[in-house]
């Protein structure tokens, strides 16, 4: 769970005293939620990539992709969140990983999954590149 959703669930259940205001978030907080939610959506395709197989649809190159970038992206929310020494090396691969995973999932426009999948991957790209100078 990333720090703004415990946070909020703090909030929620009355444990933190927090003003009606948005907490500012640092590039790696971005970096940290947005890693999340693409390893999540990477995930989801790997599942449905999964289910297309069966149906035998050319997919083998996304499923790899969107493999290696959920496990990276899950690294990448840790060692951001901590703001660890190797956050820039994790970001650039990161950032790399949703590039080349974006690219194979927009391969296949017409599928929602996957467009959702390169969305995100897009998004986490973003966030990420200002981490990895």
């Amino acid at each position: 769970m990333n720090r703004r959703k415990w946070l909020s669930s703090l909030s929620a259940l009355g444990m933190l005293a927090l003003p009606n205001m948005a907490l500012a978030e640092s590039p790696a907080e971005e970096c940290d939620e947005s890693c999340d939610e693409c390893a999540d959506a990477c995930s989801a395709c790997v599942n449905h990539c999964i289910d297309l197989l069966a149906d035998s649809m050319p997919v083998k190159d996304c499923l790899k992709a969107c493999l290696d970038c959920a496990d990276i992206c899950a690294a990448c929310s840790k060692v951001s969140a901590r703001k660890g020494p190797s956050t820039a090396i994790i970001a650039a691969a990161c950032a790399a990983a949703c590039e080349r995973c974006a690219a194979d999932c927009e391969k296949h426009k017409d599928d929602k999954i996957m467009a959702k999948c390169a969305e995100e991957c897009r998004k986490c790209a973003k966030t990420c590149h200002p981490l990895a100078k």
